[in-house]
């Protein structure tokens, strides 16, 4: 079951009325927050002078009634009452608010998986592994051989005090040499996840000797992006005085969005996002990401279209292991910036040893708005240990703050000219041009076509790019929205199937079922896989490839009722009964020219001792193994056998505890064939 904190409701108008009203949907608490509100546009069929705003809500309720929470959002809808009132429906979008977390530190353990009750304020020359780049010497990521910031912040001086950059993380530790010059007044400071408790990390909320506290996230990833000067007596640093981090003298506002072990739920972020435009922040920066959410696009959009120039890791995974590999949300859209990894050498931060944590990439259609700093092996102050900075920062949550630090360094440069700008969005466009132009598009280990695949437009130069000027308005291109799904969906989704009969719950659906599958590209790697590049042009992805996304969304992506009854309808899949008025897929038929080739391995399905695996969202990922093996049809004498029986195995089912015989599994039956054995758990039983 997953960790659900409630559900996120888009609501129409300032949400007073649907808060008074709560009953049509037979909520059971009080706990109705607005955390979005978004400005009046059009409303479809109610006139071109007609004007609507909406509200996100936050609806803090216990709504762990099923194995996948988006059953429970369904079941609002298919109560109905709220998505047909008098001028329009009163809601416009619901959806679980998730609990996500965020890995940062390497698979093997290290000092940052220790008991946060008894840190160990020992200086860290590197992670100590031996696997990954180590810069020169400290602070080697700053020097002109590199992303070029000890020069870039001397050459821009005090005007960085003219930016505001909020820092969106665990929280920091206040009492740390690294504390930034230009933090503001403590009245600014927010805490969206324990709210009005300080949103500083120097207090451990975790349970005592807790191993998985993992704090301190948000006091190194600050240290990258604004770290103060430090005296000359910090251990490792031989004497070294200057600035650690980035751009030193902006304005911080921090905002805290997860707690101590790096958990988040959809909900602080979308705050978060929105607290940091509200204060008028020309840099966002967040090293962290997960899953899409329609919450999400709205936040993302509203501050795209204010002005703030978004930076959020691209995110990691672990080199070997079965987990998805492309660029997380919200950087994977395309108005906010991906912060990716490139390793001292010149290497991209991938293709690493087994189990060696590395930085997430792709697609290519993503990779145009994405960057490379400088990770793993870079300074990281540590919590509680007030003058303690070690070399160790790593993943692309280190890569994160270092962009965003070029971005505010700009900012701070041409201030007078793009503060003219007729539109606040420029100012982003502006920004990327300058950071993208003087990037290096190759370095010594990756040429140009490696180089855009891993890390984008290149490796950050901030220097460099403070010399390119603005842009004028009228070469500055608008991206377009933000949208919260693939669309290549709507020729499942939106080609003829239709969940209610008519009227607003449909579209509803709809729209749910393609965030639902666009979520567990970011959960299930078999799915991740199966397109290389969800999000482009729907007539540039094969039916073949679609069909695969679908196929792995419904075997291993444990999905909500109303999905699953769609994906089987879609596939094809035997025993699926479909109402005469419910769905109704349109698949564009797929050409064929059989050939004869040579048998390819049979594929079969091993499954986890827990079949309960596969009904948890945090776990479906690992739930089962897909193995290729020999056929034995060849065989002289003939092939495998029910059972199955084979040449040095048989099968025979017994269960004592019910004294029941189970019948014999045929692994060559053509609808076990067509899924590489049995599909579910409860089926395999008898024969894995």
């Amino acid at each position: 079951m997953a960790d659900i904190a409630g559900l996120l409701i888009k609501v129409r108008g300032d949400g007073a009325a649907f808060a008074a009203n709560k009953r049509i949907l037979r909520f059971k608490t009080d706990a109705i927050e607005p955390i979005l509100s978004l400005p009046p546009e059009p409303v479809a069929g109610m006139g071109a002078d007609a004007v609507q705003g909406a509200t996100w809500l936050k609806i803090g309720a216990d709504f762990r009634n099923s194995e996948n929470p988006w059953d429970d959002a369904h079941a609002i809808v298919d109560r109905g009452s709220a998505f047909a009132a008098a001028g329009g429906p009163e809601v416009l979008a619901i959806e679980p608010d998730l609990v996500q977390r965020w890995d940062y530190k390497d698979a093997n353990g290290d000092r940052g998986m220790a008991a946060s009750a008894s840190p160990v304020c020992a200086f860290d020359a590197s992670d100590g592994s031996g696997r990954k780049s180590v810069g020169p010497r400290v602070a080697w990521n700053a020097g002109a051989a590199f992303s070029q910031f000890e020069a870039a912040r001397q050459k821009v001086g005090d005007k960085q005090s003219g930016i505001i950059v909020a820092h969106l993380d665990t929280g920091f530790d206040p009492a740390h040499q690294t504390r930034p010059v230009g933090i503001v007044d403590k009245r600014l400071w927010r805490n969206f996840v324990d709210d009005g408790h300080d949103p500083s990390d120097a207090v451990d909320h975790a349970p005592a000797g807790t191993r998985t506290s993992n704090r301190g996230h948000g006091t190194g990833t600050l240290s990258l992006l604004a770290g103060n000067r430090l005296d000359g007596t910090s251990p490792g640093w031989h004497g070294f005085s200057d600035y650690v981090g980035g751009a030193p003298l902006v304005q911080i506002i921090p905002v805290r969005v997860a707690d101590w072990v790096v958990r988040f739920s959809t909900s602080t972020i979308v705050q978060g996002f929105e607290y940091a435009r509200q204060q008028g922040a020309h840099v966002l920066s967040m090293s962290m990401g997960g899953l899409s959410s329609a919450a999400l696009v709205d936040a993302v959009n509203l501050a795209y279209e204010h002005g703030v120039v978004m930076v959020t890791a691209a995110g990691n995974n672990y080199a070997g292991m079965l987990s998805p590999k492309s660029i997380v949300f919200p950087a994977r859209y395309q108005r906010v910036l991906a912060a990716c990894g490139v390793m001292s050498d010149g290497r991209s931060y991938s293709g690493l040893e087994f189990k060696t944590m590395q930085g997430n990439y792709g697609p290519d259609s993503k990779m145009g708005t994405a960057l490379g700093a400088f990770t793993p092996n870079v300074p990281w102050a540590e919590i509680d240990c007030g003058k303690i900075v070690d070399m160790d920062g790593a993943g692309t949550s280190a890569a994160t703050p270092q962009i965003a630090a070029a971005a505010a360094l700009w900012l701070a440069e041409h201030w007078d000219t793009v503060k003219n700008y007729a539109q606040p969005w420029m100012r982003v466009e502006a920004v990327r041009h300058a950071l993208f132009s003087k990037a290096l598009k190759s370095t010594a280990k990756m040429n140009a076509r490696e180089t855009f695949e891993k890390i984008g437009q290149g490796v950050l130069q901030s220097e460099a790019a403070l010399a390119v000027l603005p842009l004028a308005a009228s070469k500055l291109k608008k991206l377009p929205s933000a949208t919260d799904s693939w669309s290549w969906f709507n020729l499942l989704i939106g080609g003829g199937v239709s969940l209610a009969p008519s009227g607003p719950e449909a579209r509803q659906k709809q729209r749910m079922l393609a965030l639902e599958l666009t979520q567990m590209a970011q959960r299930v790697a078999s799915v991740d896989q199966a397109i290389p590049d969800p999000g482009a042009d729907p007539a540039d992805i094969p039916a073949t490839a679609r069909n695969r996304y679908l196929e792995a969304a419904l075997d291993e992506g444990n999905p909500s009722k109303p999905l699953r009854a769609v994906l089987e309808a879609a596939l094809g899949r035997p025993g699926v009964v479909i109402p005469a008025a419910s769905v109704q897929p349109v698949m564009r038929p797929i050409p064929r020219k059989p050939r004869a080739v040579s048998p390819p391995k049979r594929r079969l399905r091993v499954y986890a001792l827990d079949p309960s695996i596969g009904k948890q969202l945090e776990s479906v990922a690992v739930h089962q193994a897909t193995l290729s093996v020999p056929w034995d049809d060849d065989r002289s004498d003939g092939s495998l056998l029910p059972g199955p029986v084979g040449e040095y195995l048989e099968v025979v089912d017994v269960d004592p505890a019910s004294n029941r015989v189970y019948d014999p599994v045929d692994l060559n039956n053509k609808l076990l064939l067509a899924q590489d054995g049995p599909a579910r758990p409860e089926q395999a039983e008898a024969c894995c």
